[in-house]
């Protein structure tokens, strides 16, 4: 009966997240695509997937969520489950996109859908694609839109952390950024990576740091800035 009520949610989030793809698709091939429009909706999926879930989210520290127009910011967070980037949209009540794979831009109709609207992808196999692939992650924070990232890289097994990767740090410098670190707790017990199990029903807590100003750092050091970052997200993930 469990593996019946899992797999009709993965159904049902599949719909929903084709529906929101195909109609994103026909705004920008019609001319009627905005970042208005693609909030709106990426608010509609996000609430879609958590009631099918049925999770429930608590939300500490929001005062630190305190985005001027003229400041390009960063959220860094623990990767432990595909909900955490709904549960991120529904907590943040700004425009945000997100960092994702760059194989996930190749998936048809989706990878289209995600470029389109502004979701950013690094190639780390390729340097040249990987400086193209910055330009593109500068220029949507030009634009106002707060970029989700998971230092990580990947979804945690474990629920622990894995080593965080240079990149974003590297992206938050350049750009003058300020990181705000997010922890969620409770996510990795809802959908595992690499599982197509769902608990429904549960509780998660999420919880939002004082940001760390990345312009105070460069290359040298860097590391401290990673450092930095990572303590504040392992306690805010309760670990």
């Amino acid at each position: 009966m469990k593996s019946i009520i899992s797999y009709s949610v993965v159904l049902f989030n599949i719909l929903v997240t084709l529906s929101t793809t195909i109609v994103t698709l026909i705004d920008f091939y019609t001319g009627r695509l905005s970042r208005e429009r693609l909030d709106k909706r990426f608010v509609w999926w996000s609430k879609k997937l958590l009631y099918s879930a049925d999770i429930q989210y608590s939300i500490f520290g929001k005062d630190n969520i305190n985005i001027k127009k003229s400041q390009k910011t960063i959220i860094m967070c623990n990767h432990t489950s595909l909900y955490d980037i709904p549960l991120a949209v529904l907590s943040i009540n700004s425009s945000i996109r997100m960092l994702v794979k760059k194989e996930l831009m190749q998936v048809p109709l989706w990878g289209k859908a995600m470029l389109v609207s502004d979701f950013v992808s690094i190639d780390r196999k390729n340097f040249r694609n990987a400086i193209k692939d910055l330009k593109k992650a500068e220029e949507t924070l030009e634009k106002g839109i707060i970029l989700w990232i998971s230092p990580e890289g990947t979804r945690s097994k474990t629920g622990k952390l894995l080593p965080f990767r240079r990149g974003g740090f590297k992206l938050a410098m350049e750009m003058k950024a300020q990181i705000i670190p997010m922890g969620i707790r409770g996510c990795e017990k809802i959908m595992p990576a690499k599982s197509l199990k769902i608990k429904r029903g549960r509780q998660v807590e999420i919880h939002f740091g004082q940001p760390v100003d990345a312009s105070n750092y460069s290359n040298q050091n860097r590391k401290e800035l990673i450092k930095t970052v990572e303590e504040k997200i392992r306690y805010l993930s309760g670990q």
